[in-house]
């Protein structure tokens, strides 16, 4: 029996998470801002919610298209067989998203579907499980759109860009976004017996954009414990065997031979990036360079995917922060022909200063600012 998903994700990443999708043998139904929607059993959405690592959440739609009008909507909530997927003394909560002019409040929105649930188990003559707003088991996730809402069980409980490690340095990457912008500039699961493809990032900075595509090539999958997630708390995921939705990675030997070069100017940058590395587990699988883009001189190689987020924000000035970009430019002729660049700005101007012309712009939300992920092939 199919089952709805609705995997949320970055805006500007829906391309990226089709990718991922496809790439694990999905396609997806729907794809609107932010989010889309596929059906499959729920072992295979238990997986996707264990391995995809562009996505930010994947919810189990318990619903969708209900009435927003109050009382019908409350009605709809209170009819749906919660208990099939928790009791007591599972701990739960409601996260709320969007409006309508019913429901104008998240806050009071998260409370209505509550009371919902609540009245559900009252009328079974059951107990409800207790409520946990701080840290709840199982997050229950309600969405409000213009003409209808949706309900349903959210599989991680909190958002999937975590990897159990903290970011650290200036302005570093969710690794979502990270995740997304390594697949949209062509980084794949590298086979055996496929085509090498190296990899390089001159401004590495913690390491968050050259780690997400190395996992991606090396098929690492993210390291989420299903006992920390909702997945792992829920009645209608007891009979899965959670463990063995993430296959082994392949054995590095077997995949063809790519180097991975990260740089930065800033040894702690370098530093961080190692210690990253160690935690996601794949330490020896980047090198590590101290050293500025004027020192920089990549292997020769014949192929290969330049990704970097260098800087455009306030960090420097105007006139040094144009040479920069001219310098990048220079390197990428110079020294990656027949290399894809892939580059994050968030300064439509300061891109002139590559003197390349982009084949693809991708616009992407980073941290409340709207940026571009600008694709070039250097010929």
């Amino acid at each position: 029996m199919p089952y709805d998903f609705r995997i949320a994700v970055a805006s500007g990443l829906e391309p990226a998470a089709e990718i991922e999708l496809r790439l694990l043998g999905h396609e997806a139904t729907t794809v609107a801002k932010g989010m889309l929607r596929l059906s499959t059993s729920l072992e295979q959405g238990a997986r996707l919610a264990l391995t995809l690592r562009s996505a930010t959440r994947v919810v189990l739609e318990t619903a969708s298209r209900l009435p927003l009008q109050r009382d019908d909507l409350f009605e709809a909530i209170a009819a749906l067989p919660w208990e099939e997927h928790f009791a007591n003394p599972t701990t739960w909560a409601v996260r709320a998203g969007g409006r309508s002019d019913a429901l104008r409040h998240t806050t009071f929105a998260a409370r209505f579907v509550k009371d919902a649930v609540r009245l559900r188990f009252e009328r079974l003559g059951r107990q409800a499980p207790p409520v946990n707003p701080q840290d709840p088991q199982v997050l229950l996730d309600l969405r409000l759109g213009p003409d209808s809402a949706s309900v349903g069980i959210d599989l991680g409980g909190k958002s999937l860009h975590r990897r159990g490690n903290a970011r650290r340095g200036e302005a570093p990457l969710r690794e979502d976004l990270a995740a997304g912008l390594a697949l949209l500039a062509g980084v794949r699961p590298l086979r055996a017996g496929g085509t090498p493809c190296n990899l390089l990032d001159p401004f590495c900075g913690s390491g968050t954009l050259i780690g997400e595509a190395t996992c991606l090539q090396m098929g690492i999958a993210p390291r989420r414990n299903p006992r920390e997630m909702s997945l792992g708390h829920l009645l209608s995921f007891a009979d899965i065997r959670l463990s063995a939705l993430c296959p082994a990675p392949p054995s590095p030997d077997s995949l063809p031979a790519s180097w991975r070069l990260a740089a930065d100017e800033n040894p702690h940058a370098v530093a961080t990036l190692e210690r990253l590395c160690r935690r996601l587990g794949i330490e020896g699988a980047i090198s590590a360079r101290s050293v500025s883009l004027q020192g920089l001189e990549p292997p020769a190689s014949a192929a290969g995917i330049m990704l970097t987020n260098p800087p455009w924000g306030r960090r420097m000035k105007p006139a040094a922060l144009e040479h920069l970009w001219f310098e990048i430019g220079r390197m990428a002729r110079t020294h990656l022909k027949g290399w894809r660049i892939a580059v994050l700005c968030g300064d439509k101007a300061l891109s002139r200063h590559l003197h390349l012309r982009a084949e693809r712009r991708w616009p992407v939300h980073v941290g409340g600012i709207d940026t571009r992920w600008l694709l070039y092939e250097i010929r």
